[in-house]
């Protein structure tokens, strides 16, 4: 129990590492939905509600993910460390430099980073980084996978800027672990509502 227990707590910091690049903070509301799709059973029954400076952020988790009581804004499987699955929402100011972000200069930036925190080297890989709009919102896709303790990890990150703040909406599973379905089919229907 206590190795298990570990685990799930190193990933955590791990995770919590990886998303304060571009911040945290932030506090979500749970409403339960039955919603059917094509991804199957995994597909979400909550449909959970963050507040962005008065602009609400709805998006959806699969139905056997928890909400963390310790930490605002996480979600995670209830099969927890055996399965690492989780997405996690958070918010700050706008980063004005943000912008100027490229795969190179953020490739860099999270393998520094987690070098000057834990001590360890890692490559972090960016395979997808564009800007889009969303709701009429500035938006960005992240899409990057890293090694940590031999298991690669896969991370898909939505960076949304509302006015003088940004959220950004995190879903972050070991490589292969049979998420996508389901983190597609959330990402999909992230929404935007004043």
């Amino acid at each position: 129990m206590k190795k298990r227990r570990t685990k799930k707590i190193f990933f955590l910091l791990i995770s919590l590492f990886l998303l304060s690049v571009f911040g945290l903070s932030g506090c979500g509301k749970e409403e339960t939905k039955d919603i059917v799709s094509e991804a199957g059973e995994q597909v979400a029954d909550k449909k959970i509600e963050e507040s962005l400076s008065g602009t609400k952020l709805l998006f959806e988790v699969p139905k056997s993910f928890v909400i963390d009581e310790a930490v605002q804004g996480l979600y995670y499987s209830d099969e927890y460390a055996e399965d690492m699955a989780c997405i996690y929402y958070q918010e700050k100011e706008t980063d004005e430099k943000f912008s100027l972000l490229t795969e190179d200069t953020i490739e860099e930036l999270m393998q520094e980073a987690y070098f000057q925190m834990y001590g360890i080297e890692t490559t972090v890989d960016v395979s997808d980084f564009h800007r889009f709009n969303l709701d009429g919102y500035e938006a960005y896709r992240l899409e990057t996978e890293f090694e940590v303790n031999e298991a690669v990890l896969s991370v898909i990150e939505y960076i949304v800027v509302v006015g003088d703040r940004q959220c950004s909406l995190t879903y972050m599973q070991k490589q292969n672990a049979g998420w996508e379905a389901a983190f597609t089919y959330s990402a999909e229907n992230i929404e935007i509502r004043e």
